[in-house]
C-alpha cells in the first residue's frame, strides 16, 4: 500500500465533506493572493480537528463531574452509549463516501488498489466523525488523570483508544459491506438506512439516560452501577492497574478482536468491496425520487400537501438528520450535566417545581434551540423539492396557500418526536406539571421563531441540485459560526444555572411574574417572527402566484 496515493484519496474525498460556501470562501481567498495556493484540504482538515477538540474539551468538561477511578461499571456504560451513538453515526458517514459518492468508477483509469481506495476514504470518514468519536474518547483521558499516574495512564487510554476505535472501524466497514449487498437492502435502502440508524442512535439516547439515572439513584444510595457490556470494563482496569493479569487478558481479547475484523476486513470486505459498492450505486440510481405531482390530486390541496411531504421524507437520511438526531441532542448535554451532580442534588424533582419556573423556561428554549435551530425539516423543507419546486409553481393552484401548508406540515413532522421526548423525560424525572405545561408552551414559542427563521432562509438559499441531506444542512455554516453556536450553548447552560441559583432567593411572587411576562413576550416573538418571515415569503414569491 503506498501511502502518497492514500494521502491523494483522503485529500481527494474530504473534499465531498467541505460545504460550498465554505469552497466559495477559499476560491475568493485564492483570488486576492493568486501567487499564494490554498490548500483546501488541509483546511478542511484542521477544522474537522479543531471541532473534535472543542467536543473533546466540552464532553471531558461534562464527564469530570463523574468521578470514574473506583467506578468502572460507570466507565464502561458510558463508553458503550457513545460507541454505539458513534457507530449509528459511522453506519451513515461511512455508507455515504463509500457507497453513496457514486465516484468509484472514477478510480478505474488509476493505478489505485482497493486496500488504498478503502483506507483513503476510511481516513476521510474518521475525521469527520471526530466530532462524534472524541467526546466518548474524553472519558479515556478523565480516566487516566484521574487515576493519579498520568505519565502511565495517558499513553494506556491513547492505546486504548486506537483499540477501540480500530473495532469500531472494523466493524461498522463490516456491517456496511454485508448489509449493502444484500438484495433486499438494495431495493429499499432509504427506509432500512434509516431504520438502522434511528434504531441504534434512539436505543443509545435511551441506555445513556438510563444509565445517567442509575448513576444518580447509586450514587445517592452509595452504590456502584455494574456494567451492561463488562467486556468494556477491560479498558478501565488497563488505564487503572495495568500489570494485573486481569487487565492483560482482558485488553488481549480486544485485540484478538481487532485482529480477526482486520483478517474479515482483509480476506472479505476488500476483494468484494469495489464490485459490490458500484452495484449498490448503480441499484441506488435506478430508483427515481419523487418526481410525479398529479395535478387531480393537488385540486384538494391540505390531503396532497399532506401526502406528498410524507413522500418526501424518503430521500436519503432526512429523517435521520433533521428529526432524530435534532430530538435526541438537547438531552445529550442535560442528562450528562444533571446526573452528574446528582450527589449534591439527591433529590431533583425538589427542583423541577414552579418556584423554579425561570431556569425552566430558559431549558426549554435551550432544548428548542437544539431541536429547532439548525438541522430541521422547516430549514430544508423547500430545497427538499429539488426540481420539483419550479414544477409547482406553474401548477393550477394556490402556491402562497401550499407553501403555507408546507411550513405547517413539516413543523408538525419535525416537532413530534421532540415533543413526546420532553414529555418522556419530564414525566420520568418527575417534572410538576404546571412546570410541564409552562416548557411544552416555551418550547412551541421558540420553536416556531427558529423555524419561521429557518424557512425563509432556505428559500433564501435554495438549492435544487444538491447531492445529500449534509451539504442542505450546512449551507451558510462556517468555522466562526460553529464556534458562536457552542459558545451560546455555554452561555445558556451557564444562564440556566445561574436563574436556579437566584429561584432560591427571590421572592415567590417575583418569580412567577418574571415568569409569565417571559412566556407572555416569548409568545409576541413568535407570532411577530412567524408573520415577518411569512410576509417576506409571500413578497419574494409574488411573481409566481
Amino acid at each position: 500500500m503506498r501511502l502518497k496515493a492514500v494521502k491523494k484519496l483522503v485529500e481527494i474525498n474530504i473534499l465531498y465533506a467541505v460545504q460550498p460556501n465554505q469552497l466559495q470562501q477559499y476560491r475568493k481567498k485564492q483570488a486576492k493572493t493568486p501567487d499564494r495556493k490554498i490548500n483546501v484540504s488541509l483546511q478542511a482538515i484542521r477544522t474537522y480537528l479543531i471541532l473534535g477538540l472543542l467536543y473533546l474539551f466540552l464532553f471531558g468538561l461534562m464527564g469530570a463531574v463523574n468521578y470514574l477511578v473506583g467506578n468502572p461499571g460507570l466507565f464502561a456504560n458510558l463508553v458503550t452509549v457513545f460507541a454505539l451513538f458513534s457507530m449509528s453515526q459511522g453506519f451513515l458517514a461511512f455508507y455515504n463516501v463509500f457507497y453513496e459518492s457514486k465516484d468509484l468508477q472514477s478510480y478505474r483509469p488509476y493505478a489505485f488498489s482497493e486496500a488504498e481506495i478503502i483506507v483513503g476514504k476510511g481516513i476521510s470518514v474518521l475525521l469527520t466523525l471526530l466530532i462524534a468519536l472524541l467526546p466518548m474518547f474524553s472519558y479515556f483521558l478523565v480516566l487516566a488523570i484521574q487515576g493519579g499516574n498520568i505519565l502511565l495512564g495517558l499513553p494506556l487510554a491513547l492505546l486504548s483508544i486506537l483499540i477501540l476505535c480500530s473495532v469500531l472501524t472494523f466493524l461498522v466497514l463490516i456491517a456496511v459491506h454485508f448489509i449493502t449487498k444484500t438484495a433486499f437492502f438494495r431495493r429499499y435502502k432509504n427506509l432500512l438506512s434509516n431504520l438502522i440508524l434511528a434504531a441504534v442512535s434512539i436505543a443509545s439516547m435511551i441506555l445513556y439516560f438510563f444509565i445517567n439515572q442509575m448513576n444518580g439513584r447509586n450514587m445517592a444510595a452509595n452504590m456502584k452501577p455494574a456494567s451492561f457490556f463488562p467486556p468494556m470494563e477491560a479498558f478501565y482496569h488497563f488505564i487503572i492497574s495495568p500489570f494485573e493479569s486481569a487487565s492483560l487478558i482482558g485488553i488481549s481479547a480486544w485485540l484478538a478482536a481487532a485482529a480477526i475484523l482486520f483478517l474479515i476486513v482483509k480476506v472479505k470486505v476488500i476483494p468484494e468491496f469495489y464490485e459490490a459498492a458500484l452495484m449498490t450505486g448503480f441499484a441506488a440510481g435506478k430508483q427515481e425520487r419523487v418526481r410525479d405531482i398529479n395535478v387531480d390530486d393537488a385540486k384538494n390541496l391540505g390531503k396532497f400537501a399532506w401526502r406528498y411531504h410524507i413522500r418526501l421524507l424518503s430521500e436519503g437520511s432526512v429523517v435521520m438528520q433533521t428529526i432524530l438526531m435534532s430530538a435526541v441532542l438537547p438531552y445529550l448535554f442535560i442528562i450528562s450535566i444533571v446526573m452528574g451532580v446528582m450527589r449534591n442534588l439527591p433529590s431533583l424533582a425538589s427542583y423541577l417545581t414552579p418556584r423554579f419556573l425561570l431556569p425552566m423556561i430558559l431549558l426549554a428554549v435551550f432544548i428548542a434551540t437544539l431541536n429547532s435551530g439548525g438541522n430541521n425539516l422547516t430549514a430544508i423543507g423547500i430545497s427538499l423539492e429539488r426540481e420539483n419546486f419550479d414544477y409547482l409553481k406553474v401548477l393550477p393552484f394556490d402556491l402562497e396557500k401550499y407553501i403555507r401548508l408546507k411550513f405547517w406540515y413539516l413543523f408538525v413532522l419535525q416537532s413530534v418526536l421532540p415533543v413526546v421526548l420532553l414529555l418522556a423525560v419530564s414525566l420520568f424525572l418527575g417534572v410538576h406539571p404546571i412546570t410541564l405545561i409552562t416548557m411544552l408552551l416555551v418550547w412551541f414559542f421558540a420553536s416556531l421563531i427558529w423555524s419561521s427563521w429557518g424557512y425563509h432562509y432556505d428559500y433564501k438559499h435554495l438549492s435544487t441540485n444538491w447531492s445529500n441531506v449534509t451539504e442542505l444542512l450546512n449551507r451558510g455554516n462556517s468555522m466562526v459560526k460553529t464556534l458562536l453556536a457552542l459558545l451560546i450553548t455555554i452561555g445558556m447552560v451557564i444562564a440556566i444555572v445561574i436563574l436556579f441559583f437566584l429561584s432560591l432567593s427571590l421572592p415567590a411572587l417575583i418569580l412567577y411574574l418574571l415568569s409569565a411576562a417571559l412566556v407572555i413576550l416569548l409568545g409576541l416573538l413568535a407570532l411577530l417572527s412567524y408573520r415577518h418571515y411569512r410576509k417576506k415569503l409571500n413578497t419574494e414569491l409574488a411573481v409566481f402566484y
